[in-house]
């Protein structure tokens, strides 16, 4: 089995077998036609920095990741793009999700684009 090796303060001290992520992400998973879905991607990340902390002022997304989906699996159920937002703890993510005026008017955007179905999942690396 490899060992992977973390970046400093992103997980819990473990043995390399039992290393536990700690951050909360947020997934957003969605069709759309080929003609809308660059913008779509690059303003996702763009939330990165223009998502602030309301105590801080500052970004609070500790990363951003959006594509196309691979997968030779062939089970994405009609589902073509997703990106994945992480998060320090859960109150940041509940603020983005549902506070963050930046993802606010991100979401209203994507409701007026000709998008398919849209599927949106959190978790908290570590907890089953």
């Amino acid at each position: 089995m490899p060992t992977f090796l973390a970046p400093p303060n992103r997980y819990l001290p473990h043995s390399p077998t039992s290393i536990q992520r700690t951050l909360n992400c947020n997934i957003t998973i969605f069709c759309t036609s080929e003609a809308t879905i660059k913008q779509t991607l690059d303003d996702a990340i763009a939330l990165k920095s223009t998502c602030l902390h309301p105590k801080t002022g500052k970004p609070y997304m500790l990363s951003v990741k959006a594509g196309r989906d691979n997968s030779p699996e062939g089970i994405q159920n009609g589902f073509t793009h997703l990106f994945v937002m992480e998060f320090e703890n859960a109150e940041d993510r509940d603020y983005y999700v549902a506070k963050d005026p930046v993802h606010q008017v991100y979401v209203k955007m994507l409701g007026a684009l000709p998008i398919g179905a849209v599927m949106v999942m959190d978790f908290e690396g570590g907890c089953y």
